[in-house]
């Protein structure tokens, strides 16, 4: 027999646990004896046996205790019961498969009916393990399906309401258009801006979410390599100067990092959608004369950390919350009137984790903190060695 399996035997007789032992060691199991209710309960969670063999009547009326541990212990309810009783004490026997015992032998035992018997239980035993795990994986599976297709609902909604809002800029200038100007020529250039805006808004709320189901899916893959993180903040501020320069707002650099230090990232990705993204948003939720401060310095355990530092407005609690679920409504204007997807933070997320790295973020609103508010977003990643 190729399933070998732990057999635990319950009896108050040692010459009668011995006979059952000595049968299934021939059948290549291994066997626990043991004479105590109170031991045979441990064995359960100690040895978690496959088989019990339980003697059962009128000697050991506290056995049946035990059938009733196995029938409703979430752990131990697939284990197989095998009662062993007294040739006339029917009651017993019949006490016992209506409380769950699969089977069951009668004094003296024939050691081959035992066997067959032994064997064809833990078989079972066997069977209904395989059958319960099929029916968890079918369950995690659909738990699964039912999370993904929650996410898909909900990222739907948070879509059709961030693009309806660019849409309707769009259509409202056109009927604007149309009302105010005979000839067409003379279509002011604000309509012209305010469309070109709204739709590039669009461009990018669809960009950031195809960015994360390709990442998602296995279709983006991100390659790990030496990222130089002066190289990295130098062109996000060549990127940035003119938005900085028209908020006059200052960011100040604090590279701490030794001249040959790098981190272990994917240089496009870590400069265009991490960087550039957290760097407009500090921006974006600054006012005039704010200071930006980006510091990088090396941390415990082979590890970089980069803080970005502003002195914006903050972010609620309740948006901070839901910062990093592209499936939470928690776009919002900047404080010149910037528009913004809402997808940006969960697609920095997203890539920060591919690196094998970490991201928090504190804040401080301007409302409660009128003298001290503003955003520091925390980046630990690895050191490329």
């Amino acid at each position: 027999m190729s399933i070998l399996a732990r057999v635990l035997i319950i009896g108050p007789i040692a010459e009668d646990r011995q006979v059952l032992a000595q049968a299934i060691f021939s059948l290549g199991h291994t066997v626990i004896e043991t004479s105590s209710e109170k031991d045979a309960l441990l064995k359960f969670k100690t040895v978690r046996p496959d088989l019990v063999l339980l003697s059962v009547g009128a000697a050991c009326p506290e056995h049946f205790e035990i059938l009733d541990y196995i029938k409703y212990d979430v752990s131990s309810h697939n284990i197989s019961v095998i009662v062993i009783s007294d040739g006339a004490d029917i009651s017993s026997i019949v006490k016992s498969i209506e409380m769950g015992a699969d089977d069951y032998l009668t004094r003296p035992v024939q050691a081959p009916i035992l066997k067959a018997k032994v064997n064809a239980s833990i078989e079972k035993k066997l069977l209904r393990d395989r059958d319960e795990n099929y029916r968890n994986q079918i369950e995690l599976y659909l738990e699964e399906v039912k999370d993904k297709n929650a996410q898909v609902q909900s990222l739907l909604r948070v879509l059709t309401h961030d693009i309806a809002n660019p849409l309707t800029i769009i259509q409202g200038n056109i009927s604007i258009a149309h009302s105010n100007f005979k000839n067409k020529k003379e279509l002011s250039e604000k309509y012209f801006e305010k469309i070109e805006r709204a739709t590039q808004n669009i461009a990018d709320i669809l960009q950031h979410v195809r960015q994360m189901q390709a990442i998602e899916s296995g279709k983006l893959t991100v390659k790990l390599g030496p990222v130089d993180i002066g190289e990295a903040i130098g062109d996000g501020l060549f990127t940035f100067k003119e938005k900085l320069d028209a908020k006059k707002v200052s960011l100040v650099v604090e590279n701490q990092l030794p001249a040959d230090r790098k981190i272990m990232a994917e240089k496009i990705s870590f400069s265009n959608q991490v960087l550039n993204n957290l760097i407009s948003n500090a921006i974006k939720f600054s006012a005039e004369n704010n200071i930006i401060t980006i510091c990088a310095k090396e941390v415990e355990h082979n590890f970089v950390q980069i803080n970005i530092c502003d002195q914006g407005i903050g972010i609620p609690t309740t948006l901070l919350s839901n910062i990093f679920m592209p499936n939470k409504k928690t776009s919002r204007k900047g404080t010149a009137g910037e528009e913004g997807t809402g997808f940006g933070m969960p697609l920095v997320k997203t890539y920060i984790e591919r690196y094998g790295g970490s991201i928090e973020i504190k804040s401080k609103t301007i409302d409660e903190f009128p003298d001290s508010h503003g955003t520091e977003v925390i980046l630990k990643l690895k050191r490329a060695i």
